[in-house]
């Protein structure tokens, strides 16, 4: 994740649009974003399939997860913003269902996209959405079809984030 942000900053150096956050900030974002997750051990380690109930669980772990960072002394903006929105999505789609679009921080839409990948081609069957392996390619593919037809993250900057991501993964076959 590291690597996708220094790719992406390198890509556009001058653009307010990228200059998404401080690498601290990135990393406490990304190790953090699920941090709501605590509250539903039962839910986390099932694995059979969830029921309605245990989905309005899950959805709220974004807003549990702002309320301990704050009560933790988290103060920064970007790293509250990022655990409390990374299931939003350009279009408006996504929950807690409070922001939309351009109100979205980039570094959000790049903790959603991350986060994504990861339930895509997790090799853990509970975890994996597609049930079955999938490779960095395919997951970026089926993200970026999503992308264009429901306008879940900027385009031009999914572009940028998959690039980064495929770059990064031929270097460490290499």
């Amino acid at each position: 994740a590291l690597y996708t942000r220094q790719y992406v900053m390198e890509r556009f150096p001058d653009d307010d649009f990228l200059k998404i956050a401080t690498l601290e900030e990135f990393a406490l974002a990304g190790l953090l974003h699920d941090t709501g997750k605590i509250y539903m051990e039962d839910i986390i380690l099932k694995t059979e399939k969830l029921t309605d109930e245990d989905w309005i669980k899950i959805r709220k772990h974004p807003k549990d997860g702002y309320e301990i960072l704050k009560k933790a002394g988290i103060t920064s903006d970007k790293i509250l913003n990022a655990v409390l929105y990374h299931h939003m999505r350009l279009d408006g789609s996504g929950y807690p269902g409070i922001q939309t679009g351009d109100s979205v921080l980039p570094l959000t839409y790049l903790i959603g996209i991350v986060d994504s990948l990861e339930a895509i081609t997790s090799k853990s069957r509970r975890h994996n959405v597609n049930k079955k392996e999938t490779s960095m390619e395919e997951a970026i593919e089926i993200i970026f079809r999503d992308t264009k037809e429901k306008r879940s993250y900027p385009v031009d900057f999914f572009n940028i984030v998959a690039n980064a991501l495929l770059s990064h993964d031929q270097d460490s076959e290499d």
